[in-house]
C-alpha cells in the first residue's frame, strides 16, 4: 500500500487496485479456513501478511480510483473485525468445551477412584471368603474322619452287643438247667431231713428199715453221679467240637457251647445242697 504526504502533513494512503474475482475467492477461502480453525496467533499473523502482500501487488500493478479506494478500505476494516469477532466466539466456544471436558474428566476421575475403592473392598472380601472356605473344607475333612471312626466304633459295639446277647441266651439256658438240679436237690434234702428227724427212732427200727433208707440214699447218689457224668461228657464233647471247628456257631446248629457246659458242670460241683446230702450219707453209712 502506498502512502502520500500532503502539504498539511496529512498522511493519505493510496487505495489499492481493484481486486479480481480470483483474488476475492482466495481471500474468502483463507478467511473461511481461518474462522473454522482454532485460535492461533501464527495463523492470524500469516493471514495479515497475505493481505498486505496482496495489497502491495495491487499497488504496483495500477493506481485505484477514489470510490474504489473507500470501498476497499471499508472491506479491509470490516474483514479483521469480523475475523476477530468470530475468533472470539471460537475462543469462547473452545473455552466452554474445555471447561466441560475438564468437568467430565474430574467426574470420571472421581468415578475411577470410587471403582478402585469398591474393587479393593471386593478383593478383601474375596480373600476373607477364600480363607473361610479353606477353614470350612478343613472342618469338613475332620468331621468326615471323625464320622468314619464313629462308624467303626458303632460296628464294634454292635458286634459286642450280639456277643452279649448270645451269652445271655446261654446263661438263661444254664439257669434253666440249674433250676432243675436245684429242684432235685431239694427233693433229696427233704428226704434226708425226714431221715435226720427220725434219726433217734431209726436206731430202734429194724435192720430192714435201715437198709431201705440206705437204698433210697444210694439211689439218690446214683442219680447224682449220672447227672455229673452227663454234664462232664457234654463238657468234653463241647471241647472237642471247639477244637474241630472254632468258627462254628452254636446257636445255628443247636449244640451246647463250651461256656454253657462249663457253667452247668460248675453249678453241679459247687452245689451246697449236694454237699450237705453227701455229709448226711456219710453219717448214715457210719451208723
Amino acid at each position: 500500500m502506498a502512502v502520500v504526504i500532503t502539504e498539511g502533513m496529512a498522511v493519505v494512503p493510496t487505495p489499492p487496485p481493484p481486486a479480481s474475482k480470483s483474488d476475492a475467492r482466495l481471500r474468502l477461502k483463507s478467511l473461511a479456513r481461518t474462522i473454522s480453525a482454532p485460535l492461533s496467533l501464527s495463523r492470524l499473523e500469516s493471514a495479515h501478511l497475505d493481505i498486505e502482500a496482496n495489497n502491495n501487488n495491487r499497488e504496483t500493478s495500477s493506481t485505484p480510483k477514489p470510490h474504489q479506494l473507500s470501498k476497499h478500505y471499508t472491506s479491509i476494516l470490516h474483514s479483521p473485525q469480523s475475523l476477530i469477532s468470530r475468533l472470539r466466539l471460537d475462543r469462547d466456544r473452545w473455552r466452554h468445551l474445555a471447561q466441560k471436558q475438564a468437568t467430565s474428566i474430574s467426574n470420571l476421575g472421581q468415578s475411577l477412584q470410587n471403582q478402585q475403592i469398591a474393587t479393593a473392598t471386593l478383593s478383601a472380601e474375596n480373600a476373607q471368603l477364600q480363607a473361610r472356605t479353606e477353614i470350612h473344607l478343613a472342618a469338613i475333612a475332620t468331621l468326615t474322619s471323625a464320622l468314619e471312626i464313629i462308624a467303626v466304633k458303632n460296628d464294634t459295639l454292635l458286634s459286642r452287643i450280639d456277643d452279649a446277647t448270645r451269652s445271655l441266651l446261654r446263661l438263661k439256658k444254664s439257669d434253666r438247667a440249674k433250676g432243675k438240679v436245684q429242684q432235685r436237690n431239694l427233693r433229696l434234702k427233704a428226704l434226708l431231713g425226714r431221715y435226720s428227724e427220725k434219726g433217734v427212732a431209726a436206731k430202734a427200727k429194724s435192720d430192714a428199715d435201715t437198709e431201705s433208707a440206705l437204698r433210697e440214699a444210694l439211689a439218690a447218689a446214683c442219680e447224682r453221679i449220672e447227672e455229673l457224668e452227663g454234664r462232664g461228657s457234654a463238657l468234653l464233647d463241647a471241647l472237642e467240637r471247639e477244637r474241630d471247628d472254632e468258627s462254628e456257631d452254636e446257636e445255628m446248629n443247636g449244640r451246647v457251647s463250651v461256656g454253657e457246659a462249663e457253667v452247668a458242670f460248675r453249678a453241679m460241683l459247687e452245689d451246697e445242697e449236694s454237699r450237705e446230702m453227701r455229709e448226711e450219707w456219710e453219717g448214715l453209712l457210719g451208723e
